[in-house]
């Protein structure tokens, strides 16, 4: 029980370090933004677009961050997620999904995604688009082996 709490603190480590850096890229785009919001339609949108992603990756951040601690301040609770976590089709589905790459894969691109906002609209939506792809795939991936298995 006590390796699986020490994981659970890491794993709260681990967001918290990924909301620095989210919080730290919003607010070198606060500092450097160079919004010409008359130059085209396109710029309002991404900044728009941007804001609510922003908006969006700090909600399940946090979200993550409490639902942990929580486990972490109830026994029941930490044993129930830990039996979860440790069920064998649960991990399967996991393997076979590959939800841990391609969780950190979407983590980089929605801060690539921010970051990129306030150069070049066009590219911003090339890069939404490709971040949308990419979770739409997750989340078949996941309805598909937990219907399958």
């Amino acid at each position: 029980m006590d390796n699986f709490r020490k994981q659970i603190v890491d794993r709260v480590l681990l967001l918290a370090v990924g909301l620095v850096i989210t919080l730290g890229v919003a607010i070198y785009l606060s500092i450097a933004g160079r919004y010409n919001y008359d130059s085209t339609p396109f710029v309002w949108q991404a900044a728009l677009f941007q804001f609510g992603l922003f908006v969006v990756l700090v909600a399940i951040l946090i979200y993550f961050i409490i639902k942990n601690m929580l486990v972490l301040r109830d026994p029941g609770r930490l044993n129930k997620l830990q039996i979860a976590e440790t069920d064998e089709r649960n991990l399967f589905i996991k393997q076979k999904t590959g939800s841990f790459g391609m969780d950190i894969v979407i983590f980089g691109q929605a801060i690539a995604t921010l970051a990129v906002g306030v150069q070049n609209p066009p590219v911003f939506f090339a890069l939404f688009a490709s971040l949308l792809f990419v979770v739409a795939v997750r989340v078949f991936l996941a309805w598909y082996y937990r219907r399958m298995y």
